[in-house]
């Protein structure tokens, strides 16, 4: 399911400079977020179906909902940031 939305997740967890790095922002690329922590970003105009990725996220407790205002913040489990790095 979503398999353009994982292998983005995929490849950001493998990324070495993102090592560590769990929370993510959903949001459109042409918008901006003030924040002081390193995080990841997708993109509702590069996803048209991110929002029904996050749902199902969300619903088998992969991810968490942490948002602190306006715009939708995610922090994902470690089961799922293993999933992700061994490609299953």
């Amino acid at each position: 399911m979503f398999p353009e939305v994982m292998r983005e997740m995929q490849a950001d967890v493998r990324n070495p400079r993102l090592a560590g790095v769990r929370d993510f922002f959903v949001k459109s690329s042409g918008s901006t977020v003030n924040s002081d922590r390193p995080h990841l970003e997708y993109h509702t105009d590069v996803h048209s179906n991110i929002m029904g990725a996050i749902a199902y996220l969300e619903e088998v407790g992969y991810i968490d909902d942490i948002t602190p205002g306006n715009c939708p913040k995610y922090r994902m489990r470690l089961p799922f940031v293993n999933r992700l790095k061994a490609g299953s």
